[in-house]
């Protein structure tokens, strides 16, 4: 079972954001929530993952260990969210989910990706400091090494960038 905590931003909604859905110090901010609430959690979680949606808002999913667990460690979990009054916050709910079908490896993944974004400790390649992606940190070498595996050189590389934002309207 699955339980996905929402929280909901003061921020407009847009389908593809020109802008980030949180200020710097607001995504330290809200990390460091993320981070309260997996702890806290950590012996009932078996993965987890979070992701931003254009609504605007972000949902934290985490996959129980044991089904009876899931109602408690929502209510906990908002309870936690709540007491932090972080202002950027305009709501928080929970819901139960069985609907997490991605497949072992892919939610195996996310789980990894969660853990590396929510570090602390992250260090970086010196070939990363050359780039104008300080937002995107230690995701864009994540990008980078999966593309690698496929044995995507760096043109190829910089076509799937050039792909994806016009897939995505991005500019």
């Amino acid at each position: 079972m699955w339980i996905h905590i929402n929280f909901w931003f003061n921020r407009p909604d847009r389908i593809h954001r020109t802008a980030f859905y949180l200020k710097p110090y607001q995504q330290r901010k809200f990390h460091s929530l993320l981070n309260k609430i997996i702890r806290m959690n950590k012996w009932i979680i078996k993965r987890k993952f979070f992701l931003y949606e254009p609504s605007p808002h972000c949902f934290l999913a985490m996959e129980v260990k044991k089904d009876f667990l899931a109602r408690l460690c929502g209510e906990f979990s908002v309870r936690l969210c709540r007491k932090e009054k972080l202002s950027f916050i305009k709501g928080i709910s929970y819901s139960l989910s069985n609907d997490e079908n991605n497949g072992d490896y892919f939610l195996n993944c996310l789980n990894a990706f969660c853990e590396v974004a929510l570090s602390s400790k992250q260090t970086f390649p010196p070939w990363l400091k050359k780039f104008s992606l300080k937002n995107l940190k230690m995701t864009a070498h994540i990008i980078h090494c999966c593309l690698n595996q496929i044995t995507n050189s760096r043109p190829l590389e910089k076509k799937f960038y050039k792909t994806m934002f016009r897939t995505y309207k991005c500019k």
